[in-house]
């Protein structure tokens, strides 16, 4: 019983792995630097990724940034709402640090909001999306990695906001074999995680179940 369940498993990550490449291509193919986004957003969501300890952005987040500026530059984005809380071996928040890639590559700091609490792309969005209401911003842009789109947009619609737009910055073609093979199976990896969390929280908000217990198991 034990080695069917494993290896439905493994089939069910090799599936996962295969549809996320499949919509990973078609993503990068439609929406390469906003390629698609013609009417102006309010705002451009960039999904943080990490950085290192010096402070320095990884590449794919730095790719994000460029992607983000030139939504900003050609007019098809007012402002940007960089994402990610604080990380270990740094003192500031990531958001912080993509915020400051920003400024010095001619963003105006005004230009630029933080959302500097979250640590996964389900809180990336959930705080991104107060800030919005707070400033009154309602038209978006996502950007992000075209293997990361998918399951972005995906958790925008959960969450009750549809992108209207999106932007795939250049990463994952441009990568070491290596390092595609450990970004897709992170990704496969996330995929499933997310779907646990949000089925966990329909669960325990279906049922009513204790709040405590909600945020010790799910969130």
């Amino acid at each position: 019983m034990v080695r069917t369940l494993f290896f439905l498993g493994l089939i069910a990550f090799a599936m996962t792995s295969a549809a996320m490449l499949i919509a990973s291509w078609r993503m990068a193919e439609r929406h390469q630097v906003g390629a698609q986004i013609v009417d102006p957003v309010d705002v451009a969501i960039v999904l943080g990724g990490g950085h290192f300890p010096d402070g320095v952005l990884e590449y794919r987040v730095r790719e994000r940034a460029r992607a983000a500026i030139h939504l900003f530059e050609t007019g098809k984005a007012s402002r940007i709402i960089t994402t990610g809380g604080l990380i270990s071996h740094h003192p500031d928040s990531h958001a912080a640090v993509i915020r400051d890639f920003l400024v010095a590559n001619g963003v105006p700091a005004e230009a630029v909001l933080l959302e500097d609490r979250s640590r996964t792309t389900l809180e990336n969005f959930r705080f991104a999306f107060e800030i919005m209401e707070a400033e009154g911003l309602s038209t978006f842009a996502i950007v992000t990695d075209s293997y990361h789109m998918t399951r972005s947009v995906w958790l925008a619609r959960y969450l009750g906001h549809p992108p209207d737009g999106l932007s795939v910055a250049h990463t994952l073609e441009h990568e070491t074999t290596p390092m595609r093979i450990a970004m897709i199976l992170r990704e496969t990896a996330a995929w499933w995680y997310h779907a646990y969390k949000i089925a966990g929280l329909w669960i325990f908000d279906t049922f009513g179940l204790p709040s405590a217990w909600r945020d010790r198991l799910v969130v």
